[in-house]
This record gives structure tokens, C-alpha cells and sequence, in this order.
């Protein structure tokens, strides 16, 4: 038997040992803030919110090629903590979003994490 079906039928009965990788681990206050952001997301006035926005904007806001991604990037992002009425009148405003492509979002999001990140540091 040559040695190619060898190993994949010691594969297939599990005999070779495999290496799990595991998940990434999340911290517990980001899964919290992910649920937060999802009830929001759920909300009933979210989706025609994104819709206009999308309507008004059928192409990237950032760099200008059409999008399918179907993408709307919040510009003030309140924080993760429940809405209040000031923050929740903000939060579901078609002017705070943008329509963009999904690489776009990505890099804006980088560098708002990057941006907070820096305020963070000259308070220290």
C-alpha cells in the first residue's frame, strides 16, 4: 500500500493527531458591546435609515466606486453603553452615516480606532 493511503486512512479513523487552533477569545466587555450594537442594528429604525442613505448615495462616499456591499459606516459612533434620548436622536440620523464600500469602512474604522487611540494616550 503506498504511502499516501496509508496516512489518509490513518486520517480518516483519526489517528493522526490534529492541531486545533481554537477560536479567537473575545474579551466579555466586546461581547457586550456587540450585543448592544446588535439590538441597535435590530431596531426598526435602522433599516430605513440605511436605506435612504444608500438610496441617496448608490456609490462609495469615501472613494467613489459603485458598491453592492449594501455598507453604511456611522460617523459619530456613541458609545457602547445603552442609548439615551439625546445619543438614540444621533444615532438613527441618515447625516451621521456614510454609504461606503466594505475595504472602505475598514480603513475608516482603522483609523478612528487609531484616532481614539492616540486621545486616549495624551490623557493618560
Amino acid at each position: 500500500m503506498p504511502i499516501k493511503e496509508i496516512i489518509l486512512n490513518l486520517h480518516k479513523n483519526r489517528v493522526m493527531p490534529t492541531i486545533n487552533l481554537g477560536s479567537k477569545k473575545r474579551k466579555p466587555e466586546t461581547d457586550i458591546n456587540r450585543i448592544e450594537n446588535r439590538k441597535r442594528h435590530n431596531d426598526p429604525r435602522y433599516k430605513p435609515m440605511k436605506v435612504e442613505r444608500l438610496m441617496r448615495y448608490p456609490i462609495c462616499e469615501i472613494c467613489g466606486l459603485v458598491h453592492s456591499d449594501g455598507i453604511v459606516h456611522k460617523v459619530h459612533y456613541p458609545s457602547n453603553e445603552p442609548l439615551t434620548s439625546e445619543t438614540e436622536a444621533a444615532y438613527y440620523n441618515v447625516d451621521n452615516v456614510l454609504a461606503c464600500c466594505d475595504q472602505c469602512r475598514r480603513d475608516y474604522q482603522k483609523r478612528q480606532q487609531k484616532e481614539t487611540h492616540e486621545k486616549r494616550q495624551k490623557h493618560k
